[in-house]
């Protein structure tokens, strides 16, 4: 068993979360703890941190002292430059979920379990532009009208105008940078 206290969190970790981030992992962690073994908490010779601050937390938050040994992973050859890149690089999330496949996979209400959310999906990238779709995710299922409103920032104004073009928005005429679009 490894003390939790033993443990030392990266002083220069770029990751950030909040409370509900937070109680979504502290839920995974209680519903579905062999994910502990399979993407156990990462730290190098010195027992610090190199990814894993907010399994941490989490794991303290749920009353823990101590955890079982494979659930963190040591790392003892790194340079100070490839932990640093680590510490980057682990909270970087590549990809997109398959929007058609995921609710083959599992409902809304699954998803919501699981601690998937919205931003999650990516929905504000273009992904989800289905209203059978929105109504699905955990965030719009308690409405029922037949429009969503949301808010979306764009990169450009190239893009910003390409998606007005695209899904055929009307401008809202008090308020230039706000419009409206049916889902």
């Amino acid at each position: 068993m490894i003390e939790l206290k033993t443990l030392k969190r990266h002083e220069q970790n770029p990751r950030k979360y909040n409370a509900l981030d937070l109680n979504r992992l502290k839920k995974s962690i209680e519903d579905f703890e062999k994910m502990m073994v399979i993407r156990p908490i990462i730290v190098d010779e010195g027992n610090t941190i190199l990814g894993g601050h907010m399994k941490l937390s989490a794991l303290e938050e749920l009353g823990y002292t101590e955890i079982p040994d494979e659930w963190v992973t040591s790392i003892e050859d790194l340079t100070e430059d490839e932990k640093k890149e680590f510490l980057i690089k682990d909270n970087t999330h590549y990809g997109k979920f398959d929007y058609e496949m995921i609710f083959d996979v599992a409902d809304g209400e699954t998803l919501e379990e699981y601690g998937v959310s919205i931003m999650d999906m990516g929905a504000f990238d273009g992904g989800i532009n289905e209203k059978e779709t929105w109504g699905q995710l955990p965030e719009f299922r308690k409405y029922s009208q037949e429009e969503f409103k949301i808010t979306l920032i764009f990169k450009t104004e190239e893009d910003r105008a390409k998606y007005i073009e695209e899904h055929e928005v009307k401008i809202d005429s008090n308020m230039s940078n706000q419009f409206t679009s049916k889902f």
